[in-house]
């Protein structure tokens, strides 16, 4: 794809990561094949800038099925390393395939609260627990079933090794 190109070489630079700029570069590509890359890039730009319905508009433009799933992996992932879970887990619910493993490096990814630790007292982190998992389990409504218990599994155990470990503070009591 590169030899029919005028400037090879331009097709192969790194994507700039200033938005406007990478927005620029995926209109001006004419290779189909990069122009997709280009939008997975740009979509994933904008899940670090927090900026979802950008990224979700992105992905909309991709037709191959394949790469569109692709896309909103990379949104939601990004979206969830920003902080933003919830909105990580509905693009994830976009990605196909791909579903599953979005959810658990959303989930993974991300960040934690390190001032809420196993110092707490049971009650209150049982019903921290809770709260979050119901706002996020709502943005999983249209997975399925199966999908939602890997994803309430996954927040079972990220919010278990968020406490215990990531946290630094390891009290025995609420366990």
């Amino acid at each position: 794809f590169c030899g029919c190109s005028p400037d090879p070489s331009a097709s192969l630079a790194p994507w700039p990561r200033e938005l406007e700029a990478l927005k620029r570069r995926c209109i001006d590509e004419r290779n189909q094949s990069l122009q997709t890359i280009c939008r997975i890039q740009l979509a994933s730009r904008f899940g670090e800038e927090q900026m979802e319905a950008a990224g979700n508009s992105i992905c909309q433009q991709i037709a191959d099925p394949l790469w569109k799933e692709e896309c909103y992996f990379r949104l939601g992932e990004e979206l969830a390393v920003g902080g933003n879970l919830d909105a990580g887990f509905r693009a994830c619910v976009l990605a196909g395939r791909f579903i599953r493993n979005c959810l658990t490096h959303a989930t993974w990814r991300n960040p934690y609260d390190p001032s809420f630790n196993s110092g707490f007292a049971l009650n209150k982190l049982l019903r921290r627990f809770h709260e979050n998992q119901t706002a996020l389990i709502s943005a999983l409504l249209a997975a399925s079933p199966s999908e939602q218990q890997e994803a309430k599994r996954n927040l079972l155990s990220r919010f278990g090794y968020s406490v215990y470990f990531g946290s630094g503070i390891v009290h025995p009591s609420p366990s």
